[in-house]
């Protein structure tokens, strides 16, 4: 089928006397088309974790589940910073080559940020059935040559900093995929001076107008009283009115940013 859309592209064209064969973009079109298919189908299959429920596209379940492997379910924030000028190559490096980073691990969300801190920032999240699964996904992707070098050799001359996190759900809330196209993600980082049973409780009263919570997940390393909420917004101008962040004794919220889906992100 590949080699079908090359030739679909394929035309022929004078030039100063000799004809030559012009190849349009089919064949990038068409990798851009299976990144989305083969991420989809990742998360269709490759995840048993993963439940259909109505209004949402996918469900992950993080509090306890009965079953070790939901137990153990983690995920990992990166926060990756680019060069003044570089977003645009890096982005278009990622749509040709993100489908082969998925078929590693299931994929949460890829953005880049429009407001807030970091404004060349990309935010990618992944999810890993266990510490175990992630160490195994991370030395597949050390070996896997399409990954090394034809994406990260590419990009991390254009990266000024790499972070990355890892976070679990807050007790008594999942992730949930809003319909595609519906809406704006806004990421929170927030801070919990309780504890993380009494933290998610505040949480889950929380009330953001036209918002549905997304996620929330806390910190597994680095700043242990550190999460982070990610919020569905239909309409942009709701995120005006976003609860006070002094409403809870048990939860602060000291940033915020507005995240754009690139067309690949499972959420968007």
């Amino acid at each position: 089928m590949y080699l079908y859309f090359s030739f679909l592209g394929t035309y022929w064209s004078q030039s100063h006397g000799e004809v030559s064969i012009v190849t349009v973009m089919w064949k990038q079109a068409f990798r851009m088309q299976f990144s989305r298919v083969a991420i989809r189908l990742r998360h269709l299959l490759g995840s048993s974790v993963h439940q259909h429920v109505p209004g949402s596209t996918f469900c992950a379940r993080c509090s306890s589940t009965g079953s070790t492997e939901g137990d153990n379910l983690v995920f990992e924030l990166r926060h990756y910073r680019v060069q003044t000028g570089h977003q645009r190559c890096f982005l278009d490096l990622t749509m040709e080559h993100m489908h082969v980073r998925a078929s590693h691990s299931p994929m949460v969300g890829f953005w880049y940020t429009e407001l807030g801190s970091g404004i060349n920032d990309v935010v990618h999240i992944w999810q890993y059935r266990s510490l175990s699964d992630r160490a195994h996904v991370r030395q597949g992707l050390a070996k896997d040559r399409a990954w090394q070098e034809g994406f990260m050799a590419q990009i991390l001359p254009m990266m000024l900093t790499q972070k990355n996190t890892l976070i679990r759900c807050f007790p008594g809330t999942t992730v949930t995929y809003p319909e595609p196209g519906t809406g704006h993600y806004e990421l929170q980082e927030v801070v919990f001076p309780g504890r993380v049973k009494e933290a998610g409780a505040a949480i889950q009263d929380l009330r953001y107008p036209g918002a549905k919570l997304a996620a929330a997940w806390y910190n597994l390393f680095s700043k242990l009283d550190t999460g982070w909420l990610l919020w569905h917004h239909k309409n942009l101008d709701d995120i005006m009115h976003r609860p006070d962040r002094e409403s809870h004794t048990d939860l602060k919220i000291t940033k915020s940013k507005l995240l754009i889906p690139m067309p690949y992100s499972p959420m968007k």
